[in-house]
């Protein structure tokens, strides 16, 4: 069985080996692998519907899947509109699901959700590649749900800080440089008790 530290690697490993992936047709090896991760077993209509969709959950569930996470909620066929509602689930059955509250950090390869701020926000799931606290939280992850320059669904590493509660994407090199804003904080699912990857219990 594998211990927490290689999980968190392989999650961080598997996360990274997908940036840059996209739905559009006109890279259609791209494409393919796009849709291999977010759509095994699925129907060709669904898959190109699946395609259109915001990725973040998506990928994050493609990256599970990899990973050996075993749930039925992962399995096909997908429901239009629990892209991220069944990750929630499945890490709360697991008892992975982590409240965010004043100093507690996800770690490498949780998957953070932030958006909803009680007002009907949008919500965002991402998975952390790297945390530091020396300076503030600042994290890289991986994100999908993502728009290339012509509005194709793609992955790509992202720069954030946590201030005040709030997710704060950055660009640059400098965090202190980050705007206000950003969205609400809600919490994390911790990949180590996901089921299939370290822990005995199946859902």
């Amino acid at each position: 069985m594998a211990t927490p530290d290689e999980i968190r690697a392989s999650a961080v490993q598997l996360a990274k080996s997908y940036v840059g992936l996209n739905a559009d047709p006109a890279d259609p090896e791209s494409r393919l692998r796009y849709l291999d991760l977010i759509a095994p077993g699925e129907s060709d209509a669904k898959q190109s519907g699946m395609a259109d969709e915001s990725g973040c959950g998506l990928v994050i569930a493609g990256i599970w899947r990899a990973l050996g996470v075993e749930s039925a909620l992962l399995d096909p066929p997908f429901k239009v509109g629990t892209g991220l509602s069944r990750l929630l689930q499945l890490g709360q059955k697991a008892r992975a699901w982590v409240n965010y509250g004043p100093g507690k950090v996800p770690s490498p390869g949780d998957a953070v959700i932030v958006g909803d701020d009680g007002k009907g926000g949008v919500q965002h799931i991402y998975t952390v590649t790297t945390i530091s606290t020396d300076n503030g939280v600042c994290i890289e992850s991986v994100d999908g749900g993502q728009r290339d320059s012509d509005r194709f669904q793609t992955i790509l590493e992202k720069q954030r800080v946590w201030k005040a509660g709030r997710d704060i994407v950055y660009q640059g090199s400098d965090p202190g440089a980050a705007q206000a804003g950003g969205r609400v904080i809600v919490g994390w699912i911790d990949v180590t008790k996901l089921p299939g990857v370290g822990v005995e219990e199946m859902i």
